[in-house]
């Protein structure tokens, strides 16, 4: 949380880092853990004694950045910290040493974090101090020269241009009896040799990438950073040089290989950058390598893409050759030089990305400003453009003729859109399709096949499912694993490694560029039919896996197959086979069900079902039937029992009993008036190893629970769990489990109730499915509130309200409002308890009315809660209830119980 008390307006930072900590975590782990444990006491102790306060790093990780109100306490806090370290005995390698800056201005707190020029200002200055100096700016000098405390004297370091910063600054170095005076001169821009491009715009939102780079590049002779067309790979790298400039007193040269178009000029454009000729006694290479000799020389060498062989080779020769060169390159692959440490430039994170893109629009737009009226647009079109600084860049172009709005609305076709970029900026990046387009140019036939068929994948993809959905006769299986690797190289496709499996996925950018491929290439409609079959065979396999031991992975699996799904339902309802559609829904039903999004997934049936409406098929019958099930509850609409109805119309005409088993099933959730004479048709109609038997099984035995004939639900229960558990049907032994516990409590085996449903919990956080722990710990209150342990079933009522919030139907929240309200009773807070109950109970009568085991319960509540309140009272709470909505007595749940359950307050009983 952002304390309250930080500083606005024009306030003082100090920037510090730690010289060459790298190379030290490398070298000696452990006994530089313990040594930078230490070096963060010693700046808490000295920010803290100068009033100061710490705020997160700024940068690579061993860095620390503070703000104070006056700019001689940050002064003070900079020399003590020298100090400290300075009298420290330290362990490590080298001493610890940092160098420090400290720059005074006005700038914006947001979230507990600080923004703006100042900000950046500070931090450029600290890039180019020496380990153990300290640099002030000229603001803070001009603030604090008539308070520099005891000892204190400045040294005027002269002007000196900033990395990104178009205005120079007047550099003083604070000097203090003790610590070291005698520094090289300050490594900025003006003091190195090297061609780096003066930038006319700061770099936005790569303050943490250019520490991690500079540390890799300490640590590493070649770093590569890779990713595609126009995310920012040569901007990052002109960064990254400039801030190690220090590093590299004899030179820091830029290589732009983007212009060549023969390989055999590498060696050439290498050579005159550095000032090279070629000799007459060897080749332009060998003249490179013996001129840079042991010169400490950084080359970055951009662009590499297009002639990485030669670039390659290039620089592995020279590497080989020079023991102090270091070469950081930017290519769309790696280089794949022994050695070489690949760093994929990441897109530019939300708050960054709409800083750019608000940079860039005030630039052609003076007028255009990011404030509450758009903020939540720019986020959007920032989130939808992938944070591609290229891509953000064209899109604030457009502002001088479209506001955020619009041009969100027309992504859809964001190669048309984004294009007229800056007339100086190489042809590849005048437009959003160019800076691709080199990307795809670059691949090979194979390469560009899979590039364009894997456009059918939304949110990623198994090597299983490409090679499946991909390949043919002109692309064969056995290519598929190294043209993937080859794509993931290339920056093309990203790798997610997870517990699940690795999937691969695009930008979408990337995947609207090659879904335009695969348009060109005729390709479109049937490669998404096989995308729809794959993902229909998929759900099936699932929908028979999750009555056994793998359902939690299938529930998993399922998670992360969700984009392509819904991208296969909706192919299936514009251009593919509806029926296929309809199975797809029906395998998914049960995942829907268990994830608590049962709505979204009727929506895609209702869709489904009116395009096929007056077929009459084993498709539409499980279809209708899986729509009603996913739209039962307390408060359904007539139509729901209606589909189901007609459902069951359907089964019988087409002869298919199992088809018409499960539509019994289904209406044993739908006609509340008899579910047993439902269930008990169901079983007899559906085969023993049809995947819902087992679910017709155990709701059979809650069935007898609601009615109150325990003995008959234990006597069913029993050999039914034993069978579950000995079949590893996880999704069985949770309900079961459950059902046991209504029973036991039931005959009054309160104790024997509560260790089934901790089973049943158990096995619902191993499966991972929301509505199936909803459930779970809602017959673990029941059994919790039996035996008189209220503290934890109010904590197990706090966690029922947080799975509330976000699972469909809408009647869980008010379940979970009647628990907590039970709870409340319990607890003796009654006048809450009985208006949380009743709130509840406006929206669950209709079916608890249907439901004796219910009724019962409710009644001894509030004849509890009517008991501790007295009539008067009672009919008080009864009347604030009746005007009180669901919502208001949901939050008024949470908060109490959170309360009650704190440790600050406890609860008496």
């Amino acid at each position: 949380m952002a304390d309250a008390r930080l500083p606005t307006g024009t306030v003082t930072f100090l920037f510090t880092d730690v010289a060459a900590s790298t190379a030290m975590w490398e070298k000696a782990p452990v006994t530089m853990g313990a040594a930078m444990a230490r070096h963060d006491e010693l700046v808490e102790s000295a920010v803290a004694q100068a009033g100061g306060w710490l705020i997160r790093p700024r940068g690579e990780g061993d860095s620390r950045f503070a703000v104070f109100v006056r700019a001689s306490d940050a002064i003070a806090a900079a020399v003590g910290i020298q100090r400290m370290l300075a009298a420290e005995a330290w362990s490590t390698p080298r001493p610890i040493r940092v160098r420090i800056a400290v720059h005074t201005g006005e700038t914006e707190l947001r979230d507990g974090d600080y923004y703006g020029n100042t900000v950046n200002r500070c931090a450029r200055l600290r890039s180019i101090a020496h380990p153990g100096q300290i640099l002030l700016s000229q603001a803070t000098v001009d603030v604090a020269a008539a308070r520099l405390g005891d000892g204190v004297v400045l040294r005027d370091m002269g002007t000196h241009k900033l990395r990104d910063l178009t205005e120079p600054e007047r550099v003083h170095q604070v000097a203090y009896p003790g610590l070291a005076d005698e520094f090289p001169p300050p490594a900025s821009l003006d003091t190195v040799t090297h061609n780096l491009p003066a930038e006319l715009t700061p770099l936005v939102g790569r303050d943490a990438e250019v520490g991690e780079v500079a540390a890799r590049l300490g640590s590493h002779r070649l770093v590569t950073l890779t990713g595609p067309g126009g995310s920012g790979k040569t901007r990052l790298a002109v960064a990254v040089a400039a801030e190690v400039l220090a590093l590299h007193p004899d030179g820091v040269w830029l290589v732009e290989l983007a212009p060549l178009t023969d390989p055999d000029l590498v060696a050439a454009a290498i050579g005159g950058v550095t000032g090279v000729r070629q000799s007459l006694h060897g080749s332009i290479l060998d003249t490179t390598i013996e001129q840079l000799g042991a010169k400490a020389v950084l080359l970055v060498v951009d662009n590499c893409e297009h002639v990485v062989d030669a670039a390659a080779k290039a620089i592995h020769s020279l590497l080989r050759g020079t023991p102090n060169l270091r070469v950081l390159a930017t290519s769309q692959e790696p280089l794949a030089i022994a050695g070489e440490r690949v760093y994929p430039v990441p897109p530019l994170r939300l708050s960054d990305a709409a800083e750019l893109f608000g940079q860039a629009a005030a630039t052609t737009t003076p007028s255009f400003v990011i404030d509450d009226t758009n903020r939540d647009i720019v986020n959007s079109l920032c989130t939808a453009l992938d944070g591609i600084p290229l891509a953000l860049q064209l899109a604030a172009g457009r502002t001088r003729v479209m506001s955020p709005a619009q041009i969100l609305d027309r992504l859809s076709d964001r190669f048309k859109l984004l294009k007229g970029g800056e007339r100086s900026a190489p042809e590849r990046h005048r437009t959003l399709a160019a800076a691709v387009d080199w990307s795809h140019d670059l691949l090979t036939r194979a390469e560009q096949i899979l590039y364009r068929r894997l456009s059918v994948f939304h949110g990623g993809a198994t090597l299983e499912a490409i090679e499946a959905v991909c390949t043919d006769a002109d692309l064969d299986a056995d290519e598929v694993v190294d043209l993937v690797q080859r794509l993931v190289e290339r920056s093309l496709l990203v790798a997610d490694h997870t517990a699940i499996d690795t999937t691969f996925s695009m930008l979408e950018t990337i995947r609207q560029h090659a879904r335009a491929k695969l348009n060109v290439a005729g390709e479109t409609n049937s490669f998404r039919d096989r995308h729809l079959d794959w993902f229909r065979s998929r759900a099936e396999a699932a929908y028979h896996a999750m009555s056994g031991a793998d359902m939690a992975y299938w529930v998993a699996a399922l998670r992360s197959d969700q984009h392509n799904t819904r991208a296969a339902l909706a192919w299936a309802c514009s251009g593919g086979e509806p029926n296929k559609g309809l199975e797809l829904g029906r395998y998914l039903r049960l995942y829907w069900h268990v994830e608590g999004i049962p709505g979204q997934g009727a929506d895609w049936l209702e869709r489904l079902l009116h395009l096929t409406a007056g077929e009459r098929s084993l498709p539409r019958v499980y279809a209708l039937a899986s729509l009603a099930r996913l739209r039962a509850s307390p408060d359904a609409d007539p139509e729901v029992l209606a589909a189901a109805e007609q459902a069951l119309v359907m089964a019988r005409e087409l002869a298919d009993a199992p088809a018409e088993g499960f539509v019994e099933y289904v209406l044993s959730f739908c006609d509340f008036h008899d579910p047993i004479a439902h269930l008990e048709s169901a079983q007899r109609l559906m085969p023993a190893d049809d995947p819902d038997r087992a679910a017709v099984d155990s709701n059979m035995a809650e069935a007898y629970c609601d009615v109150m004939r325990w003995d008959d639900a234990i006597r069913l229960v029993e050999p039914l769990l034993l069978r579950a558990e000995s079949q590893g049907n996880l999704d069985s032994v949770q309900h079961l489990s459950e059902v046991y516990s209504k029973a036991a409590r039931g005959v009054g085996h309160a104790e024997e109730a509560l260790q089934h449903a901790e089973r049943a919990v158990v096995v619902a956080r191993q499966v991972g499915a929301p509505t199936r722990l909803f459930m779970a710990l809602d017959s673990r209150i029941d059994s919790l509130l039996e035996i008189g342990d209220y503290v934890a079933a109010a904590k197990d009522a706090v966690e029922l309200l947080t799975i509330a919030e976000s699972v469909d139907p809408s009647f869980v929240r008010s379940l979970a409002l009647y628990q907590a309200g039970a709870v409340a009773v319990a607890l003796r807070r009654s006048e809450v308890g009985a208006i949380l109950i009743w709130v509840a109970w406006r929206e669950l009568r209709a079916a608890w009315l249907r439901v004796p085991r219910l009724v019962r319960l409710h009644e001894r509540i509030l004849g509890q809660a009517r008991a501790d309140l007295g009539d008067e009272r009672y009919d008080q709470s009864l009347r604030r209830a009746e005007i009180m909505t669901v919502d208001h007595a949901f939050t008024e749940a949470a908060a109490k119980l959170a309360e009650w359950t704190s440790a600050a307050h406890g609860v008496d009983v």
